[in-house]
């Protein structure tokens, strides 16, 4: 990676095991309260608080598989799988992922892509990205999560749009490549961003290197996140 977006990874470490830390506490009293509620008897509270505890375990998951593959990533002992993937079918694998979430929340989750569309790139590493950002979209969406793809420039652009309230000012003003200053109170870190890009710039053909962009410009109305990734 760019010396320009290297980060001290024992940062990186400390913000992320406290977001770990805050998620863990959540899923504690979470089931502290489905344990409570199942002596009552109330399977629609035990519905919601297992839906918080699914959110929670994946939240912690997606943060420590982004380490993990940030730290192999830095340590350049990770190798890009490439393979031609149909992505159309892959957005539908990364939505049926969430499907027990977004039926909870009686959230629709679209795909929007030509069904012959097929591009090379690495699937596992890639479908991290995509699961985060929907897992952070669940959180905040009202109705509709949307998962689209396209061509353009001869580069696939990937983007994942919601219907709630954007993104904070502070996360659109941070560049590309590079975490946020860890807010404790709110549990942000700017890791899940940090690992979005270097899995973007892992994709990389002579010159041109994957990226991610941020927008509030949703056709939705609320957040866009976009992965834009180079023939391979």
């Amino acid at each position: 990676m760019n010396n320009k977006n290297e980060l001290d990874f024992s940062t990186l470490l400390a913000s992320a095991a406290h977001d770990m830390k805050n998620s863990l506490s959540m899923i504690i009293t979470t089931i502290d309260h489905i344990s409570e509620t199942v002596k009552q008897e109330s399977p629609t509270s035990v519905d919601g608080s297992l839906n918080q505890l699914r959110y929670e375990a994946k939240r912690v998951n997606n943060d420590l598989m982004s380490l993990l593959t940030l730290y192999k990533v830095e340590g350049e002992k990770i190798a890009l799988h490439k393979e031609l993937n149909s992505v159309y079918d892959f957005l539908d694998e990364q939505l049926l992922y969430h499907q027990a979430s977004l039926r909870y929340a009686n959230i629709e989750g679209i795909v929007e892509c030509d069904e012959m569309l097929e591009w090379v790139f690495d699937a596992n590493l890639l479908a991290g990205v995509i699961n985060n950002v929907v897992n952070n979209a669940l959180r905040y969406t009202e109705k509709t999560i949307q998962l689209s793809a396209g061509i353009d420039d001869g580069q696939l652009l990937i983007t994942i749009e919601d219907d709630g309230p954007g993104y904070p000012p502070a996360i659109l003003e941070t560049q590309p490549g590079k975490t946020a200053d860890a807010n404790f109170k709110t549990g942000s870190t700017g890791l899940g961003l940090y690992f979005s890009q270097a899995i973007a710039e892992a994709h990389h053909s002579n010159e041109q290197k994957g990226y991610i962009t941020l927008s509030n410009e949703s056709r939705l109305g609320g957040s866009v996140f976009t992965i834009c990734l180079p023939k391979i």
